[in-house]
């Protein structure tokens, strides 16, 4: 093989993204663009003249990029196969605008692609996101219900929660990050056994806060379940 490589030029660059096309922030164009960038010149070069860990590094380089696989084949073609980022969550503010990956890494917003994830507003930066926000978005993400269900969460000033869905006029406060698995179980039940009885538009605000209790207010009555 390593004979028959000497005499071989390749013919064909083919750039193969790996994770389907649930997501998609980059494009070969990128990646091709990216490799000239660096200096490399593939089509019409021999194959044994080819750095291929060296065009691996330079693609594992692309900030959208978690892992990279080069290799060459018979048919004369180089294969750069390209395994995406998955992003969890958006973080969005007035400083920032990004997304955390599903192994809690900063990954830079694209007005390309805009993913189907839970977005967190307001006043949380990288530290505070990843240290109090990911692991309740990982669990709301998981959740079929709640991440069909939650559009988005809004950090106050004072790392307060609120949860805004996408179904019902209401506010749902649920505080601080703290035993968010339980809030969402009370959160849960509320819907399963008041909801159907009550409707979607009767209270203008649902609380978590407290203990075992779900408080929900009108405007002119108070609700304890």
């Amino acid at each position: 093989t390593a004979k028959m490589e000497e005499d071989q030029r390749v013919k064909h660059l083919s750039v193969d993204f790996m994770d389907g096309d649930d997501f998609r922030f980059i494009d070969s164009d990128d990646v091709i663009k990216v490799l000239r960038l660096h200096g490399f010149k593939i089509t019409g070069e021999k194959v044994d003249s080819i750095s291929r860990s060296s065009i691996k590094e330079a693609v594992k380089d692309i900030s959208e990029v978690k892992d990279a696989n080069v290799y060459y084949t018979p048919d004369e073609e180089l294969h750069i196969q390209i395994w995406q980022r998955k992003p969890v969550v958006r973080i969005k503010n007035g400083k920032y605008d990004f997304y955390l990956d599903e192994e809690n890494s900063p990954l830079p917003f694209s007005s390309r692609f805009s993913p189907k994830v839970l977005v967190i507003t307001g006043t949380s930066d990288v530290k505070l996101a990843q240290n109090k926000l990911f692991d309740l978005a990982v669990y709301i993400q998981k959740d079929e219900f709640f991440n069909s269900f939650i559009q988005e969460i809004h950090v106050n000033q004072k790392e307060q929660l609120e949860i805004i869905p996408r179904v019902g006029d209401h506010q749902i406060f649920m505080g601080e990050t703290t035993n968010y698995e339980w809030k969402l179980k009370k959160l849960m039940a509320f819907y399963q056994k008041a909801i159907p009885n009550l409707g979607w538009n009767k209270y203008n605000s649902i609380d978590l806060r407290f203990g075992d209790q779900v408080v929900c207010k009108t405007i002119e009555t108070e609700f304890k379940n």
